[in-house]
């Protein structure tokens, strides 16, 4: 098992020369957890870059394969494009049909498989892994948007609810991230994702590109709305 120190110098690389990036505050600490096989909770505003968390843990642990399941189809085919972009083998599946018309070695060779909730709990998807046995490879299993195993689990999208079968199959850490959870939500997040004990990383909330601006709607608001805005450019400069 590699030791903190050696996931450091190795994420830190990679950021580097691979993404280009430096770490945000929570980042490196939630990659470090998942490498050294805990469970991680984060909660990141949108825009932070939480895609990293999950997508440089297969990079430490080769030959690995990432689980990201994710409700927001365009945004999966998005990180898919860009990751193929780095010469990194990637297959996204939003219908169980795809994972039927997918190849045997496609599915070998991928260090990050992007699943619809409705695909990754399928009966489809986790015999297919069984019969490559790719289970063992499993180094992570990501639950992006999580909020939406509650929101939507019941009624509208009920597979998001099904999501801890995943980990009876893999023995691996799970991280589910999130912009938005109250304590109550998370709490079903985890009982709905078969996690008990994992670390908590929260991320700043405070964002410095943005500026907020309170005040007292007036007549014309147009007039108001301008002044507001030549305000905010002023302070920018």
């Amino acid at each position: 098992m590699l030791e903190p120190e050696s996931i450091t110098k190795r994420a830190t690389d990679i950021l580097r020369n691979v993404y280009h990036y430096a770490f945000r505050q929570g980042q490196l600490e939630a990659i470090i957890l998942a490498v050294l096989g805990r469970d991680v909770v984060v909660r990141m505003t949108t825009g932070q870059g939480k895609s990293l968390f999950y997508q440089i843990p297969p990079l430490l642990c080769q030959p690995s394969l990432c689980l990201i399941v994710s409700p927001l189809s365009a945004l999966m085919h998005d990180q898919m494009e860009k990751l193929r972009q780095m010469n990194l083998h990637v297959q996204c599946f939003v219908s169980v049909q795809q994972i039927s018309q997918c190849s045997d070695a496609d599915i070998k060779l991928s260090q990050y498989v992007y699943l619809s909730p409705e695909c990754a709990v399928s009966s489809e998807w986790r015999s297919r892994l069984k019969n490559l046995e790719l289970w063992d490879k499993v180094c992570l299993i990501a639950i992006d948007e999580a909020h939406c195993v509650v929101e939507w689990g019941d009624e509208f999208r009920v597979d998001f609810a099904k999501l801890s079968c995943l980990r009876e199959l893999a023995s691996c850490p799970v991280m589910v991230l999130t912009a938005t959870a109250t304590k109550l939500t998370m709490s079903r997040i985890l009982s709905r994702t078969g996690i008990e004990n994992p670390t908590f990383v929260k991320c700043p909330l405070n964002r410095k590109n943005m500026y907020y601006l309170a005040t007292t709607k007036k007549t014309p608001t147009r007039h108001q709305l301008l002044q507001s805005s030549s305000l905010y450019s002023r302070r920018q400069k």
